[in-house]
């Protein structure tokens, strides 16, 4: 499981398990930047790391102020 924080310039992907945290980990560019336990990535890079997230098998988690 997973959050997409999505600020404009900036998505943040805030993994919630141990899995998820070691594919970005995996996948993401050996320059990126992380900020408080979240992948900071540019909005062109979006679509090719969920895309692939959601082939791992990996969900994106609700964000709780949404279902409110």
């Amino acid at each position: 499981m997973f959050t997409v924080e999505d600020h404009i310039s900036l998505v943040l992907i805030r993994p919630h398990t141990d899995e998820v945290l070691l594919w970005l980990e995996e996948h993401a560019a050996e320059d990126a930047k992380w900020v408080g336990g979240a992948l900071v990535i540019e909005p062109r890079q979006f679509q090719s790391i969920i895309a692939g997230l959601f082939e791992a098998g990996f969900a994106e988690q609700a964000d709780a102020a949404s279902l409110s």
